[in-house]
C-alpha cells in the first residue's frame, strides 16, 4: 500500500476480506501489509460473512446463496459469474475460529468476534502489538 508504516488507527474492510484471503496465494502479504500500516496499538476491523455455527441456519444460508443470491443478483446485474463467486466463497470461506486464528498467525493480538444474523455475518477486530 502507498502509505508509511504506522500511519492508520484503523483499518476497516466490509464484505471485501474474503477478496483479500480465500484462495488468494498472496493472503499473508496482504495481511502483512495491512498490519505494517497500522500505528502500534492500532485495529484492523472486518465485516464479512461468516459460517453459521447451528447446522439448520448454515443449511438455509447455503440454500439462498445458490438458489436466491447466484440467480437474483446475476440477472439483476448481468455479472452472474461475480454472484456465482460470492456464493462460493461466502459458502466456503474461514469459519470464527478459523478467521481469528489466521489474524492470530499474522501478527495481530487481542482478536475478538462478534456473529450476527445467527453467524451468517461477523465482526472480527484485531490489534497491532503495542511496541
Amino acid at each position: 500500500m502507498p502509505f508509511p508504516s504506522d500511519h492508520f488507527d484503523l483499518v476497516g474492510i466490509a464484505f471485501a476480506f474474503r477478496n483479500l484471503t480465500f484462495h488468494n496465494p498472496d493472503r499473508d502479504r496482504f495481511l502483512s501489509e495491512i498490519l505494517r500500516v497500522l500505528k502500534p496499538g492500532g485495529r484492523l476491523v472486518i465485516i464479512e460473512t461468516s459460517q453459521p455455527p447451528n447446522p439448520v441456519v448454515r443449511s438455509l444460508f447455503y440454500f439462498y446463496l445458490r438458489y436466491a443470491t447466484v440467480p437474483v443478483g446475476g440477472v439483476l446485474s448481468g455479472h452472474k459469474g461475480a454472484y456465482k463467486y460470492l456464493a462460493h466463497s461466502a459458502r466456503y470461506f474461514y469459519d470464527r475460529d478459523a478467521l481469528k486464528e489466521l489474524l492470530r498467525e499474522a501478527g495481530f493480538r487481542e482478536v475478538t468476534s462478534q456473529l450476527f444474523l445467527g453467524g451468517i455475518a461477523g465482526l472480527f477486530t484485531g490489534r497491532k502489538h503495542k511496541a
